[in-house]
């Protein structure tokens, strides 16, 4: 990890001070590699119910900072019999409550040399890490559904709603507005609509902490940042504490499809093209009431690069 550690020294004396746990990695290239997650709830009777999928996106190498929701990586992968196969092997061992499993995908060695383009039906997945508690992302999927009042689909992770009488633009709703957007209306009614949301737990800037809750939320009302209860689309900030520490939460939801997000990301699929707009207006929204700021996130050893 050169973004955490200057040279391999450095890293195996942190090791050796530490201590850690040496994790198999896959064979292949780093962009090959998908990282999801699966949520899930126990009850005390030991009933698993589902609670939502996400991809991750990274900062840098292993570090994740943020999500997309629902999981685009596994296409065919049945979300219910995986956290029922889990979650009943938990209740055995008298475990119960929230808890999410960590999966990675990648191209599948066997078939590789024979097919040398890397499509989803190609891919194999391993669970790599078990969570035994709310995570900030099983939080998110409660408030999305706290905001939606929609219906999840337990086995694809596809979220749906009512289709909302008006457009996200005003518009009203015609049949013809909505050939267009194939994917959307390939596998679910035309009474339905499906949502999906991109979720940045940690922001932190230095200048958030100059401005007050009035002024930033009279601001974000100036400049359209908002969630439209209509439509059930838009952007949410969470806040984990106030504003003085600099750091929020972002959601942001949304319906319609991105082609491609990132490039060294392909095989994470298409995903919705107003989430990362409505993302993309919020973190340009923060820059510009807290401004420019020099901060350099640490290295390994607490310095500043």
């Amino acid at each position: 990890m050169p973004h955490l550690y200057r040279n391999y020294h450095e890293y195996i004396t942190k090791f050796v001070q530490k201590g850690g746990v040496i994790e198999a990695a896959p064979n292949c290239s780093p962009s090959q590699i998908s990282s999801s997650s699966v949520g899930f709830v126990i009850d005390p009777v030991g009933e698993v119910e589902v609670l939502g999928s996400y991809d991750k996106f990274f900062a840098h190498e292993y570090v994740a900072c943020g999500y997309f929701s629902p999981q685009k990586s596994i296409p065919n992968l049945n979300l219910q019999a995986l956290c029922e196969t889990i979650g009943k092997a938990l209740f055995e061992q008298g475990v119960f409550g929230y808890a999410s499993i960590d999966i990675i995908s990648f191209p599948d060695p066997a078939t590789k040399k024979q097919d040398k383009k890397d499509s989803p039906s190609n891919r194999i997945f391993w669970a790599v890490d078990l969570n035994c508690y709310m995570t900030t992302y099983v939080a998110s999927t409660l408030f999305f559904d706290f905001l939606m009042r929609g219906e999840l689909d337990t086995v694809s992770g596809h979220y749906t709603i009512p289709r909302p009488a008006i457009e996200e633009a005003g518009t009203v709703n015609t049949k013809a507005q909505h050939d267009d957007d194939e994917e959307n209306d390939g596998d679910v009614s035309e009474e339905k609509e499906k949502r999906c949301f991109m979720y940045c737990p940690f922001i932190f800037h230095s200048g958030l902490s100059s401005i007050q809750y009035k002024t930033f939320f009279h601001m974000c009302r100036m400049k359209g940042i908002s969630y439209d209860l209509e439509s059930k689309a838009g952007t949410t900030f969470i806040l984990l504490d106030s504003l003085q520490t600099g750091v929020m939460g972002v959601i942001t939801m949304g319906k319609k499809f991105f082609e491609l997000i990132f490039a060294n990301q392909s095989h994470l699929g298409r995903y919705r093209r107003n989430v990362v707009k409505y993302m993309n207006d919020a973190l340009n929204f923060i820059m510009s009431q807290a401004g420019q700021t020099e901060y350099r996130p640490p290295d390994a050893n607490g310095d500043n690069r």
